[in-house]
């Protein structure tokens, strides 16, 4: 409340005493004087302090007297100028400053008398405010790794600052008193976690606290390599190809890499980096000693290796000749008399000689082998499927002998179809339709007898649309921004052999005609009785509104404010919760209609105090004489009601300095300060919370201690 400083005057009105001089036989005319005013020159007042000005006016003649109050500075107000009494309020400044304020008083013959005031305004006074401290809340650091911590902290006042970090005894601190410092943890071998915390103090008193948790992380084990159990030694023959399937493990089942090597180059690895692997060795006249070796690392970069030693043999070419390998491929589905090229691979060790084919009964020798490498070769057959009425499969076999006469036949199956008239039918949609600046993909429906050689898609020039993927059975149609509704021409072109066919649709791009999204935003989801909602409308286009409405559901009739732009009111009480529905409806210039609904939960007493979770500290709060602590209380508001919180001292005992609260999530922050305790005793202080029109106090209590 302002405090106002007035200065209490008296109105004494002088009238002029009548009378005669008994027979004088005339009278003169009396001169009008003055009116005088009685005003204090000067006069001082706090900042945000008004000042009530009631100076004594007289006139000595008895005239009516009319007032007028001026000041030297726009910035002054003066509540009621032409009242012989009035309040002037002067502005806020960081420094003391002199204003000169008039009175002007005239009588009702045009006598006038005018008297200044020096005001004087003391310069604005803050209070010293606590410093801020930014803090990580936590950080992992590894086993034995030191942690260094530098805080950004500031003083809102300027002030001067004193630092002390805390922690656990076993934590060793380079620097307790520095802002910014390292932290060496103890070795542990599992996970642990300490707690620093920064007091941060500055010179008029006020300090700040925050903490931040440090997570060591315990002692990892060493990591232990791979193990490989590979083949024992073993004799290969020249030439041969071998597959080693060594058993590979890890202790701590790590990803691991492989990579085969040997000694020899000419050994060649089907692939060197698999756990398995085809090793083909070289041809050799006479013994031949080659190692072959896996390195195994794992992702730790943990690596083992093992070593195979493998007796190359020459080939004994006294050896019982073998049969040849075959296998046909390419055997592809035709058209009847189409040509078509069926080919064979073979695996031998002895070179072929001769390939006899069969199909339909008709049998081809072939003496023409192609060598595609040491002992693998290919034969091919050119020839013309054979004619038929249905689809049909014939078997086709190749018997293939090598100069020792030995010999393997395989099979396999050829598809054949019947010849059919070529037939191509093509069709489209009469007409696409598409949003602008839209995508949509079309589908062409085709019918055709043979295979489709071409798709060749196209729109009409000028037209802005894009097609995208023109070269298949559909197209992607992209659709530039209109300003109206357009249209244009598309075509498809499709070729299969010698037949061809062209179709045409028109596409049909419409403007947009979407109005401009219209949202609710409320500052409340949930309320109780007292508490002001406000529901307001979002949107860039207001002006595209003809006309609204606001609909209240769940509640009986409520007196609320309403435009087009928004809807407020104070909520009721309610006996029960309850969820209430806001309806907007708007009525568009270009005849559409929005609806938007929000819901709201109105709460009654008992479930607001039902959401208030309110927990003091589990341990006695000892106070002292001239020693500030600190009393923290948990306060969980799950539903974001709270209105304020406040320390109330009904009953309390003891006198406190000021309190003020601080807030750090969901805890509050009382620093208590007293010198009043005579001796040792409990005391109460209350936490008052206010929800809307409901309030809600908890006691708290202290342990005082005397000094």
């Amino acid at each position: 409340m302002k405090k106002a400083i007035v200065l209490l005057v008296t109105f004494a009105l002088a009238a002029c005493g009548g009378g005669s001089s008994g027979s004088s036989p005339s009278q003169s005319v009396p001169t009008n004087n003055n009116p005088v005013i009685d005003l204090d020159t000067s006069a001082t007042v706090s900042d945000n302090e008004p000042l009530r000005v009631s100076p004594t006016v007289t006139d000595a003649d008895g005239d009516v007297i009319t007032y007028k109050w001026a000041v030297n500075n726009d910035d002054v107000t003066i509540e009621d100028d032409d009242s012989p009494s009035t309040t002037f309020n002067f502005p806020a400044s960081n420094e003391e400053k002199t204003y000169t304020i008039t009175l002007t008083a005239t009588d009702s013959k045009g006598a006038s008398s005018s008297k200044a005031m020096q005001v004087k305004v003391a310069a604005m006074t803050t209070q010293n405010q606590a410093p801020i401290i930014e803090l990580v809340e936590s950080v992992d650091v590894n086993n034995n790794e030191p942690l260094t911590v530098n805080p950004t902290v500031s003083d809102p006042d300027g002030d001067s600052l004193t630092f002390k970090w805390s922690t656990s005894d076993e934590v060793n601190v380079s620097n307790s008193n520095d802002r910014s410092t390292t932290f060496s943890f103890p070795a542990h071998d599992s996970n642990k976690s300490y707690a620093l915390t920064l007091t941060v103090t500055d010179s008029n008193g006020a300090w700040s606290a925050k903490t931040m948790t440090v997570n060591v992380l315990g002692k990892i084990p060493d990591n232990k390599p791979p193990i490989i159990d590979l083949v024992a030694n073993k004799t290969v023959e020249s030439n041969q190809t071998v597959l080693f399937s060594p058993t590979v493990s890890d202790p701590e089942n790590d990803e691991l890499s492989y990579q085969w090597s040997s000694d020899d180059s000419s050994v060649i690895f089907s692939d060197s980096t698999l756990v398995q692997s085809s090793v083909t060795f070289p041809a050799v006249s006479v013994q031949r000693k080659i190692i072959i070796s896996l390195t195994v690392t794992d992702s730790h970069d943990n690596e083992s290796i093992e070593h195979v030693e493998i007796t190359l043999e020459p080939k004994d070419t006294s050896a019982e000749p073998t049969a040849p390998l075959v296998s046909i491929f390419n055997t592809t589905s035709g058209n009847s008399l189409e040509s078509v090229t069926i080919k064979a691979r073979i695996i031998s060790l002895q070179e072929p000689t001769l390939a006899v084919w069969t199909l339909n009964n008709v049998e081809v020798q072939s003496t023409t082998f192609t060598t595609l490498s040491d002992n693998h070769y290919q034969v091919d057959w050119v020839t013309a499927r054979p004619l038929v009425e249905k689809f049909t499969a014939f078997p086709v076999t190749l018997t293939v002998t090598t100069d020792s006469g030995l010999s393997t036949t395989d099979e396999d199956i050829i598809f054949v179809s019947p010849n059919i008239t070529p037939s191509l039918n093509v069709t489209l949609p009469s007409t696409i339709s598409i949003d602008e600046e839209a995508n949509k993909v079309v589908y062409a429906t085709i019918d055709n007898s043979h295979q489709i050689d071409s798709y060749d898609w196209k729109v009409e020039a000028g037209s802005g649309i894009t097609l995208l993927n023109a070269s298949t059975d559909s197209v992607t149609i992209v659709a530039p921004e209109v300003s109206r509704d357009m249209e244009a021409l598309l075509t498809l072109i499709v070729t299969m052999g010698e037949e061809t066919r062209t179709v045409e649709s028109t596409i049909k791009v419409n403007a947009d005609k979407t109005p401009v999204p219209i949202t609710l935003e409320q500052s409340r989801i949930t309320a109780g009785q007292g508490q002001d909602i406000e529901i307001s409308v979002i949107s860039d286009d207001f002006e595209q509104i003809e006309s609204f409405t606001w609909a209240i559901q769940g509640l009986a009739t409520i007196d609320a404010h309403k435009t087009k732009t928004s809807l407020g009111f104070t909520v009721p009480k309610v006996d029960t919760s309850v969820i209430v529905s806001v309806i907007y409806t708007a009525t568009l210039k270009n005849g559409g209609t929005v609806m938007k609904i929000v819901n709201l939960s109105l709460v009654n007493e008992a479930a607001i105090r039902n959401s208030l979770t309110i927990t003091p500290p589990s341990h006695n709060v000892e106070v002292r004489n001239n020693v500030q602590t600190l009393l923290t209380v948990l306060v969980v508001d799950s539903l974001a009601l709270i209105d304020s919180i406040a320390i109330t001292q009904p009953f309390t005992v003891n006198t406190f300095e000021p309190i003020v609260i601080k807030k750090a999530a969901h805890f509050i922050q009382v620093p208590l300060k007293t010198n009043t305790i005579e001796h040792d005793h409990f005391d109460f202080l209350n936490l008052q919370i206010k929800v809307g029109v409901h309030t809600f106090d908890y006691p708290l209590q202290l342990v005082m201690k005397a000094n």
